[in-house]
């Protein structure tokens, strides 16, 4: 739990140093780059980012367990052992 504070206070300074920072820089960002804005970065771009992996790799082992202990588990409780 204490760890969850310390991410959750992290995360609110950046964003909200990044949103004080991003709206001084957009008046003179908008005039230079107008069509980079709308595209955004690509599927490839996406995926090769660490942000992506980040949350891929948390996510694919959670559903890897949950469905190991959700599927196999319940066989295992229900088999008697050493029972002729």
């Amino acid at each position: 739990m204490p760890l969850q504070a310390v991410l959750l206070v992290a995360c609110a300074y950046y964003w909200s140093t990044s949103r004080t920072t991003a709206a001084a820089a957009a008046p003179t960002k908008a005039k230079a780059e107008p069509a980079a804005a709308a595209g955004g970065p690509s599927a490839l771009q996406a995926m090769l980012s660490l942000d992506f992996w980040l949350m891929l790799v948390p996510k694919a082992v959670l559903f890897t367990y949950t469905q190991f202990f959700m599927n196999y588990i319940p066989q295992l409780l229900n088999v008697s052992y050493c029972e002729p």
